[in-house]
């Protein structure tokens, strides 16, 4: 079974709850969900699942798992390289990051922190992360220029929420 499969049956409960009912809030969220799996259309569930486990336990540890090193010369096991993120997992951690944004607790270094395996891909993976989540640049861009718009994209979201936040609550 494929991610497509579940995003197909989740698409198909719109309809029904919005018979019933439900709020334009509800029927969002799911939307939003739907649009959070289209990176993942292809995978198999459990690859689906496998890469789910790898990024709660980035969101509360700020690391990834290690794998098993291979010994260096000296017999003292060398550090494990984190594994290298797909452009859809890059994509998802930005849309995950998107949102978490506007969180109290997310402040301009942890989001700096959790952006970090992003800076990992090659210049085109970042073109395509970049168009995954709707962020169009001008041609032939380094690599820091690339994740300096991708990054801005999630600072300025934070920054745009705090400003409305502190208008409304009267800052």
């Amino acid at each position: 079974m494929k991610v497509a499969d579940l995003q197909q049956f989740v698409r198909s409960l719109v309809n029904p709850l919005q018979a019933a009912g439900a709020s334009q809030k509800v029927v969002g969220e799911l939307e939003r969900a739907i649009a959070g799996l289209e990176p993942f259309a292809h995978s198999s569930l459990n690859d689906f699942a496998q890469f789910l486990e790898l990024a709660d336990q980035y969101v509360k540890t700020g690391t990834l798992p290690a794998k098993a090193g291979k010994a260096t010369r000296s017999g003292t096991p060398r550090a494990a390289k984190a594994p290298k993120l797909s452009v859809e997992q890059a994509a998802q951690l930005m849309s995950t990051l998107y949102e978490k944004a506007i969180e109290p607790d997310m402040d301009y270094t942890r989001i700096d922190t959790e952006f970090a395996p992003i800076r990992s891909l090659t210049v085109k993976e970042l073109v395509q992360v970049a168009q995954a989540v709707g962020l169009s640049l001008p041609a032939r861009m380094k690599k820091d220029d690339v994740c300096k718009k991708l990054l801005l994209k999630v600072q300025e979201r934070k920054e745009n929420f705090d400003r409305t936040r502190d208008i409304y609550s009267g800052r």
